[in-house]
């Protein structure tokens, strides 16, 4: 056999071996592993052999050594192999339809119909480790533009496994394809039910792909955060329930969940009309983690109805409390996006605010509102006349150093500041050198900037 696998006469090492399968029980075991190695090299000789010894009715021994060379044989070409390796898929022995299986989760050569139809078949197996290699093979064969019928439907039934690992691969692999059967969406909640953690994720990730919302309802409600993260993506992505869904995560018990809400809204990526996003906004103002609460307020100004939002800031700048003007502050630069004079009649009166930590809170706002609706020569001579009011001086740089960062005004920005850096008066000259320091450096000057407030 070793001759015939480099070269030498295939029919005299077959005919040699013969001696052996004559003989029945060990000697013709014997014999049959050694055809089932040839068969890699020279299938054609040995393949009468491999079939007798899949078919063995007086030795079920032999069976699994015939299933190894049709692979084999299957692997060199041989045209018959995979009928053949059909017939062994419904053997008794379950080691052989490990085999069988096996065999074609194993190999690199292109599925016809035959070895299709084996792993259709071999998905009602009683064994679920076959079933799962079934459902792998299914995988490779959908995920073309033209994937067999067949393959669909069996993976949309695999997809209702009871067994985890087989009912998983074939949703993962349903979620690659471009479009899915009724039967496999349906699949989706009943699969989702008592699953873990990460096999939810992987059950949202294929809902959002094939347009399959209905089970945004759970996952809203799951005892999970990141599930309830990935189904406001679901509920997104599917256009399903998005108004109850985003007013559910701005109120859910982990901040992460109401903060992805919030970011949803900003990014303008929630669907929703202006009406519920302001409601859903106000709703989230109220929130008490302050972070989101300040995210939520800026929120509404960069999204929300530009009076609605300057009324609401200019309640809460009004308030007698120094936590809610700082809050209101630091929220304000929403506002100073999409009306920056709005925000410069509502904020520059605050210069003079009692309170150190209002002051602080405003710069960035302010400096934002200021950057966008001044021009650089007035922004240059308002940092030169806040020689004796530092608050005033610090959100005039503020403002340069955010129109520094813009590629339209980069230029303009750093020459008044290399004016004032020469020209100024002493103050003046100190902050725009340090803008000059902050901008070489390429630092988070803003947040300095706010620091040196008295």
């Amino acid at each position: 056999a070793n001759s015939a696998s480099v070269g030498a006469s295939s029919s005299v090492a077959v005919g040699g071996i013969y001696q052996l399968w004559k003989r029945k029980g060990k000697p013709r075991r014997r014999a049959a592993e050694v055809y089932a190695k040839l068969a890699r090299t020279k299938p054609g000789s040995v393949f009468s052999y491999l079939v007798a010894s899949s078919r063995a009715r007086d030795d079920d021994a032999l069976h699994p050594i015939g299933a190894r060379g049709l692979c084999n044989a299957h692997e060199a070409g041989h045209r018959r192999a995979a009928k053949e390796l059909k017939r062994s898929a419904s053997d008794e022995n379950v080691v052989v339809r490990r085999l069988v299986i096996q065999c074609l989760v194993d190999t690199h050569k292109p599925l016809g119909k035959v070895e299709i139809s084996i792993a259709t078949a071999m998905r009602r197996d009683s064994d679920p480790n076959i079933r799962a290699d079934a459902a792998r093979v299914l995988a490779r064969v959908v995920t073309g533009d033209d994937a067999p019928k067949t393959a669909v439907r069996a993976l949309a039934k695999l997809a209702q496994d009871k067994s985890r690992e087989p009912r998983m691969i074939a949703i993962r692999a349903l979620g690659a394809m471009k479009a899915a059967p009724d039967s496999a969406l349906a699949a989706l909640p009943v699969a989702f039910r008592g699953a873990p953690e990460s096999d939810k994720l992987d059950i949202l990730r294929t809902a959002r792909k094939l347009g399959a919302g209905e089970i945004v309802g759970a996952a809203i409600t799951d005892d999970s955060p990141s599930v309830r993260l990935a189904a406001i993506d679901t509920a997104i992505a599917t256009t399903t329930d998005v108004t109850s869904v985003i007013n559910s995560a701005l109120t859910d018990p982990a901040p992460s969940v109401r903060r992805a809400a919030l970011d949803k809204i900003a990014a303008g990526k929630s669907g929703l009309d202006s009406s519920t996003t302001e409601s859903a906004l106000r709703l989230a103002i109220r929130d008490d983690n302050e972070e989101l609460s300040d995210l939520a307020l800026a929120t509404l100004g960069r999204v929300g109805d530009t009076k609605a939002a300057h009324d609401e800031l200019a309640r809460r700048l009004a308030s007698p409390s120094e936590r809610v003007r700082a809050q209101a502050a630091r929220a304000s630069i929403g506002l100073a996006e999409t009306d920056p004079q709005g925000a410069i009649d509502l904020l520059a009166p605050l210069q003079d605010d009692p309170s150190h930590d209002v002051r602080a809170a405003l710069v960035p706002s302010l400096g934002k509102a200021m950057a966008l609706a001044t021009s650089p020569a007035e922004l240059g001579k308002s940092l030169t006349k806040a020689e004796r009011h530092a608050t005033r001086r610090w959100v005039a740089l503020s403002a340069l150093l955010t129109l520094a960062r813009t590629e339209a005004g980069a230029a303009s920005a750093k020459s008044e500041l290399d004016k004032v850096a020469k020209n100024g008066p002493p103050s003046a000259r100190y902050g725009a050198e340090l803008g000059l320091g902050v901008l070489e450096a390429r630092a988070d000057g803003i947040s300095f900037v706010q620091s040196l407030v008295p």
